[in-house]
């Protein structure tokens, strides 16, 4: 799940596991990351910040993947691939 500049959420759910999530996140010292974990699948409003907390990181490439329009904003906007402060 991620925030546009808006403010619109967007939440993307693995299509094989429909208990995975998968979130972006952007921190204030120019890094980005995506961390994704299961989860209970009842609450995404709620139970994004623990997948941003702990769940695992995905290596660049994989990250893409799961959100290829944010890449592409990231690599325009110079920020780097890694843990974020947040």
């Amino acid at each position: 799940m991620y925030k546009d500049a808006n403010g619109t959420k967007y939440f993307y759910d693995c299509p094989h596991h429909y208990k995975v999530m998968a979130v972006a996140v952007i921190g204030t010292d120019g890094f980005w990351m995506v961390f994704i974990r299961d989860v209970p699948g009842q609450k995404h409003d709620e139970e994004w910040y623990e997948v941003a907390r702990t769940g695992a990181k995905l290596d660049y490439e994989t990250a893409k993947l799961w959100f290829p329009q944010l890449a592409e904003w990231a690599e325009q906007k110079k920020l780097r691939y890694g843990e974020p402060i947040f």
